[in-house]
């Protein structure tokens, strides 16, 4: 009986070469799309990016222009991201009266099908309703019937071979209809099992299904979860392609259309691990030329799971008009070393400023160094945060994926990092803090006694005077303490490794590597060193500055434990980020962060005077001035928010009349301008 595999071997027997799918398409405007265009597009593409970039607006123009884009002989169905379910009771009048085909054929139409006798109750109100991408999208109401068609099919089936063979069917030569379907059930959820159609009355036709460690219990499939349903209703099209294939393989082999699907957010309301079932099956069929999917998506999960020629990127119009849609990269390796370096394949796709700052990933408990950012400086929520452990490690971020030469457009890399000794000197896109460490922030009087102020007398912020000379009095006792630790910076760091093919003994190697090491602290002028931080802590007290560059989670942690905030139900962790949420409106917190936040946030990048120059036009002058003085106060420390986007815009249009590479070059440059 030929299933999935038969029908791949049918159609390789036939040596029938199918042109099928969208391959190309230039589309748009439509609402938020301008203009997307792309060539020799595979049978598996995923499209990405931020909301209101155009995803559905793109599936929309594909689905309208389907008869002209799509090539001979290649059916285009459309399944939009408003799904709904509708329970329905279904009667054997309603079904013979049931206008249309298959399930495929409304995710073909434009329009809700009709019954001709009996509208079953629940299906009231969407004969002739109109499938927009817009508002909800009823087709899923429409599986039952379509299922109940097919068992019908089936017994037509068996009808004829009963007349055929002399008032006798022999085994083995009626296909079983419903092989595929129960197999995509197994398949995808295999905790399920397949029972059967069963019309025990006339007015009460139910598709069942029982657990698979069941054999007893079973229920219709409006009893499904919504996630069971929404994967059986993406994927029956395909289940009736296989089901023509087992009617009448030969014929079909050669007249069966190919197909192609507009998904939109195939993975709502789907488990991660359902989302790579589905995305494997999808593989599969688009692997062996069966169909084409073009699916737009939000799901972390597949986007991690992706490969470099199935990820494709929608970008806002505003940083790339002229073609919004491009490959992130073309490189399989520069897509694994993106994703190491950032963590997940969506902090590449949100269009805003990848930004590496120190500190742990966030977890269950700890007031994570993002988290904190996010709340206490309002402009980071628009960033995709990174943490990484140290600064050598944001800086070797940053510099990893500015160079893996992913298209990125208006995502420059950043790191943020902390204002300590070792901090390095800031450059185009790595600068420090004016503070310690992110807590240093949150040292501030108001906020804390803001935030503490639900809890009444349970804590000692009795006021925002109280609080401060508690600070004063904490910045004060640290002085001793922040001595040592600037001096522990300066003693050289020892390890012992030993070599397990060395014919000396692990001890002899251990004391030889010691004594080298206490060489090194012999050379070390521990007075000198000693002196040279005590004259820094004293120079940070005269300055008043202790809030800022003294180490700000021990002093966070002291004024935790001084206010007695433990009394009042609250950990160290959700302290810190109530004073955190608190601190964002505040004088000082504005004040400490404004320079680096507007050197990300109103960032410009260098090279457009340079790139403009080889333009032989009197307006690319006029541009190249302008950019020249933006520049120069971006790196002054004060850049201008006026005007950005239309200087963005400007650009763009002068890149049209530009030969290649001049071209691409400033369109790339001009992408990189931070707006407000």
């Amino acid at each position: 009986m030929p299933g999935c595999a038969e029908w791949r071997r049918l159609r390789r027997s036939h040596r029938y070469d199918w042109a099928i799918a969208i391959r190309s398409f230039s589309v748009g405007p439509l609402r938020g799309l301008i203009h997307a265009s792309a060539e020799n597009i595979g049978n598996l593409v995923v499209i990405s990016g931020p909301n209101g970039a155009g995803k559905s607006s793109l599936l929309d123009l594909l689905r309208a222009q389907r008869h002209a884009l799509a090539e001979l002989g290649t059916e285009v169905m459309f399944v939009g991201p408003h799904r709904t379910w509708r329970s329905s009771r279904l009667n054997r009048v309603s079904v013979y009266g049931f206008t249309a085909g298959s399930y495929g054929d409304l995710l073909m139409a434009d329009a809700m099908p009709s019954f001709q006798y009996s509208v079953p109750p629940g299906l009231q109100g969407l004969q002739g309703m109109g499938r927009q991408s817009s508002s909800a999208d009823d087709v899923q109401a429409f599986v039952k019937t379509s299922l109940v068609r097919l068992r019908d099919q089936q017994q037509a089936l068996v009808t004829d071979a009963w007349q055929a063979q002399g008032k006798r069917v022999e085994a083995g030569t009626v296909p079983e209809l419903f092989e595929p379907f129960a197999r995509l059930v197994e398949t995808l959820l295999p905790h399920l099992a397949w029972v059967g159609v069963t019309e025990a009355t006339s007015d009460n036709i139910e598709c069942l299904f029982r657990p698979a460690s069941s054999t007893s219990a079973t229920f219709d499939i409006d009893e499904l979860s919504s996630g069971e349903k929404a994967a059986i209703a993406l994927l029956l099209p395909l289940v009736e392609r296989q089901v023509q294939q087992l009617i009448a393989p030969r014929q079909a082999a050669a007249t069966v259309v190919p197909l192609t699907m507009l998904l939109d957010e195939p993975e709502l309301h789907l488990h991660p691990l359902l989302q790579l079932q589905m995305l494997e099956y999808m593989r599969g069929i688009s692997r062996d030329g069966i169909a084409q999917f073009i699916l737009t998506t939000h799901s972390t999960t597949l986007l991690d799971a992706l490969t470099d020629d199935e990820l494709w990127l929608l970008s806002p119009a505003a940083l790339r008009p002229q073609n919004q849609l491009g490959r992130l990269t073309t490189s399989a390796e520069r897509l694994e070393v993106a994703r190491t370096l950032t963590g997940s394949t969506h902090v590449l796709t949100r269009a805003k400023p990848i930004v590496f700052v120190e500190g742990e990933a966030d977890r269950s408990g700890v007031a994570s160094d993002a988290r904190l950012m996010t709340l206490a400086v309002p402009a980071a929520r628009s960033w995709a945060l990174v943490p990484s452990r140290a600064k050598a490690d944001v800086v070797a971020a940053v510099h990893r994926l500015r160079h893996e030469s992913l298209d990125l457009p208006g995502m420059p890399v950043f790191g943020l990092v902390d204002a300590d000794r070792d901090a390095p000197p800031a450059t185009d896109h790595v600068m420090p803090w004016p503070v310690a460490m992110i807590e240093n922030l949150l040292l501030d009087p108001h906020a804390i006694c803001t935030a503490l102020a639900p809890f009444g007398a349970q804590t000692g912020a009795t006021s925002d005077a109280v609080v401060a000379e508690l600070l004063r009095v904490l910045v004060a006792a640290r002085a001793d303490e922040e001595v040592q630790l600037r001096v522990r910076r300066c003693v050289p760091i020892g390890r012992v490794v030993l070599d397990l093919e060395s014919t000396s003994s692990p001890l002899d190697q251990a004391r030889a590597q010691a004594e080298k090491w206490a060489e090194r602290v012999q050379a070390l002028d521990l007075r000198a060193v000693t002196a040279a931080a005590r004259a820094e802590v004293n120079a940070v007290l005269a300055a008043g500055q202790g809030l800022e560059r003294f180490h700000g989670k021990r002093l966070l942690r002291e004024v935790y434990d001084g206010l007695h905030v433990q009394s009042a139900g609250l950990s160290r962790a959700a302290f810190a980020l109530a004073v955190a949420a608190h601190a964002a409106d505040t004088e000082r917190v504005v004040r400490l962060t404004r320079s680096a936040v507007d050197r990300i946030r109103l960032y410009f990048p260098p090279g457009l005077p340079a790139a403009l120059a080889a333009v032989a036009d009197p307006g690319a002058t006029s541009l190249s001035d302008r950019c020249a003085a933006e520049r120069a106060a971006w790196e002054q420390g004060s850049p201008q928010p006026d005007e950005r986007e239309d200087l963005r815009a400007a650009l763009f249009a002068q890149a049209l009349t530009s030969a290649e590479p001049t071209r691409q070059n400033i369109v790339r440059l001009a992408s990189e301008i931070g707006t407000p």
